[in-house]
């Protein structure tokens, strides 16, 4: 290995030349068989400078060599270079070359992928930053970038700023893209595969990350497809579950405290300038522009009960709004979320159920557990349903009820007094599959307030009839 060449304005680089016949990215249908290709490593954007002494060093031939004919390739495109002196066909002592080298981006990397849309973002190689740039010489003249002064200046102004773009990213996390069952993942390449950052742009004060739909995404898939597993391992050992009551008939046991802890980690991985808002509390972090809320497990009864119904529900708030949310119930093995596109089952897009008629529905709700203050008026609320749909079901978790109003499964949930991370992910999921989501009194308080209802347009205006004629 010998040291090459330096960069101008930039730290010193090492590379190295070969002999031999190399093969460009694309195939060797550039190559010359009968001519000498001398590799160059390339590791970051910038002007290189070859100079008579170094490329002599390098084993050049360089006193024999027309400079005129010497070529610069790159992924089997020949490279324009700058050859100062190459007039007078010698390369002399004083003669140099001159090119501007960049390192290896993920553009070439698009065909890899099944859908070559599916790629997340160009700016990071999946493999190396380092590109092969490759010096030959032939009968040919090669390619040349003009060398080009002006010096009059006279009547021009100096413009006072100047427009550029900048990229923050800091490759740090491998994920290995889309399950298509569980957490078994294509052997090619799809959505989301990769390295890929977790500060990427700004919106005002607030970080967000980088391609919320496909990378965003990607990550707490794999994130809730482990944690969902822990979950079930430790469901089969019930009788060694220590369980608290935390007041009335609200149980938390060390696996959902556990699995909070595994929630805020990974989340922060993604979002490190975020805050939480937990059941379980195991995170202080604030922040009121970007925050997190989560249950770990909703459904905490069913789970230590034996039951499969109970799920891990989050939300991204990012200046008070919602962005992102998802439900995952791991018994089932699946996962439920919604972001500016829309929503979703297991990568599907769902849409609430169309149909406009009691008479005709299936509802969901939830029975009231602790606070049983307005109990009279939800009791005549259940009698009305109970005589004028097809049936009212209760899951033993908000977050499942509001996922299967999102999918269709049922037309309308409705229920009392509960907390924002019971409702936060699913209410998301709803709103971005064509539901309406209100609180009792028809405002948008659902979340932070006491009571929600979650259907249809036809279907929420029936509910929301039937409910304002009791007092809660």
């Amino acid at each position: 290995m010998n040291n090459l060449f330096t960069k101008i304005h930039l730290p010193f680089i090492a590379v190295f030349f070969i002999s031999t016949v190399s093969f460009g990215q694309y195939g060797n249908e550039w190559i010359n068989q009968g001519q000498t290709y001398y590799k160059i490593k390339v590791g970051s954007n910038g002007i290189y400078k070859l100079t008579y002494t170094t490329l002599l060093d390098a084993g050049l031939p360089i006193t024999s060599i027309n400079p005129k004919n010497i070529q610069l390739f790159r992924n089997g495109e020949e490279q324009h270079i700058f050859l100062a002196g190459e007039d007078d066909n010698s390369f002399d002592t004083l003669d140099y070359i001159e090119f501007y080298g960049q390192y290896n981006d993920g553009r070439n990397e698009k065909d890899m992928y099944l859908k070559p849309e599916d790629q997340p973002h160009q700016y990071v190689s999946l493999y190396s930053d380092t590109s092969n740039y490759y010096l030959t010489w032939s009968s040919t003249t090669g390619k040349r970038i003009e060398e080009y002064t002006n010096t009059n200046f006279t009547g021009k102004t100096a413009d006072p700023w100047i427009w550029y773009k900048a990229y923050y990213c800091k490759p740090n996390l491998y994920y290995a893209g889309g399950p298509f069952t569980g957490i078994s993942f294509f052997s090619e390449f799809n959505e989301g595969e990769g390295w890929f950052t977790g500060d990427a742009y700004r919106t005002g004060n607030t970080i967000l990350p980088f391609n919320t739909h496909h990378i965003m995404h990607q990550h707490i898939s794999q994130l809730l497809f482990e944690i969902g597993e822990f979950q079930l391992t430790e469901q089969q050992k019930l009788s060694e579950i220590k369980v608290i009551e935390k007041s009335q008939n609200q149980l938390v046991s060390y696996v959902d405290i556990e699995s909070e802890k595994r929630l805020v980690k990974g989340l922060l991985e993604l979002t490190p300038t975020a805050g939480f808002l937990g059941e379980e509390g195991t995170s202080t972090l604030q922040n009121k522009d970007l925050y997190w809320i989560i249950d770990p497990i909703d459904g905490t009864t069913n789970f230590l009960f034996g039951h499969s119904k109970f799920c891990i529900s989050i939300a991204l708030y990012a200046n008070a709004k919602p962005v992102y949310g998802a439900v995952y119930v791991p018994a089932e093995k699946e996962l439920f979320h919604a972001d500016s596109s829309g929503a979703f089952l297991n990568g599907t897009p769902i849409r609430v159920a169309q149909r406009s008629h009691l008479s005709e529905s299936l509802m969901a709700t939830g029975f009231p557990y602790y606070n049983f203050k307005g109990l009279n008026g939800y009791i005549e609320v259940l009698k009305t349903l109970m005589q004028s749909t097809q049936g009212l079901r209760r899951m033993g978790s908000a977050a499942i009820d509001l996922v299967y109003t999102a999918a269709g499964r049922f037309d309308g949930f409705f229920e009392l007094n509960l907390q924002p991370w019971d409702v936060a992910g699913g209410a998301y999921i709803v709103q971005q599959a064509g539901g309406v989501v209100t609180d009792f009194s028809g405002e948008d308080d659902f979340v932070f307030g006491t009571s929600i209802i979650a259907a249809n347009e036809n279907i929420h205006q029936l509910l929301s009839e039937i409910i304002a004629k009791q007092e809660f």
